[in-house]
């Protein structure tokens, strides 16, 4: 082993394919190892894995990867998930913003999002809004509060809802899930459009100041359902 030969040439002459498989092929374990001797033996030039996947095939496809893995495959899970916190250490080290890694991730303009959390990466950029917030926790309010003036109310119904399962977030979540319903529900939109919005909440339905308006509007809601004798199943919408 000498100090030209870095874990990235190796990378490279084991010519992987950027696909879940991946961390199957032997050679991604004979790259973990080299990785590990290497950085013993040469401490002064220390590298990461995942720092060399990130080089190799940047940011979102390596999140793409690991995130299908996570999903899919339990016999190399672990280690996906190790790669994934190290991916989201690293960014927050090299000063990424939530907004940068938003980007980064190229997750639909905000805007424009009417379903948050049908995109696979979505876990991954709420993961690093969770690891920004342990390190930044007196801007978690600031940030949220901005987001709701940000996105539409149904997808950020689903970011609170996603962030309140974090702890550091959870209290700051919870109470802008509350003000985020008691605005739709304060609003002239109609009983279906609200309830789809609001029926995100139901995990905290006991905490809402007004619980009897949201079960009055899925009485009304259910009066207009297109559907003969449809009826509404709570947390399914």
């Amino acid at each position: 082993m000498n100090e030209k030969k870095t874990p990235a040439i190796i990378l490279a002459e084991f010519k992987l394919e950027v696909t879940p498989k991946m961390l199957k092929a032997p050679q991604f374990n004979l790259l973990i190892k080299f990785t590990d001797a290497y950085n013993m033996k040469f401490p002064q030039t220390k590298t990461t894995m995942i720092e060399t996947l990130t080089d190799a095939f940047g940011d979102k496809k390596t999140a793409d990867v690991l995130a299908a893995v996570k999903a899919k495959d339990m016999k190399v899970k672990k280690i996906a998930t190790e790669l994934e916190a190290a991916q989201l250490q690293m960014w927050l080290s090299s000063g990424k913003s939530v907004d940068d890694v938003y980007q980064l991730m190229k997750l639909p303009f905000s805007k424009t999002v009417n379903y948050f959390t049908g995109n696979p990466l979505s876990p991954v950029w709420i993961a690093y809004l969770n690891t920004f917030s342990i390190q930044n926790s007196e801007k978690v309010l600031k940030m949220l509060s901005t987001m709701t003036t940000q996105f539409r109310d149904r997808p950020m119904m689903q970011i609170l809802q996603a962030a309140e399962k974090f702890p550091n977030m959870e209290k700051i979540a919870a109470k802008l899930q509350l003000q985020l319903t008691e605005k739709v529900l304060a609003t002239e939109v109609s009983p279906r459009e609200a309830f789809i919005v609001t029926s995100h909440c139901w995990g905290f339905s006991s905490r809402l100041s007004g619980v009897y308006e949201v079960v009055d509007l899925c009485g009304r809601f259910q009066q207009e359902a297109p559907w003969k004798g449809g009826n509404v199943v709570l947390g399914t919408t």
